[in-house]
């Protein structure tokens, strides 16, 4: 799991890509509030994210490298299952 800066985050989700409790918040390069989503896969130059918030029928959500790069908080959560 990894946090991410919310707008920046929010600037970047594909059209349409609406929470079920309206917008997570408005988008822009401000970095609060911070947002979590599970990366759940990595691809050619991306990676793959789930994100809670948002509805699954856009998910996973392909992020690219560059992409990550602006979003990210440099905070992030290992999750391991027993």
């Amino acid at each position: 799991m990894v946090h991410v800066f919310g707008p920046a985050w929010v600037a970047r989700l594909p059209p349409g890509c609406v929470g079920l409790h309206g917008p997570l918040c408005q988008p822009s390069d401000a970095a609060r509030p911070l947002h979590s989503v599970l990366i759940v896969a990595a691809g050619q130059g991306s990676f793959f994210a789930l994100d809670p918030f948002h509805s699954g029928e856009l998910q996973p959500l392909e992020v690219s490298e560059t992409e990550w790069l602006a979003v990210l908080s440099g905070f992030s959560s290992l999750i391991v299952e027993a």
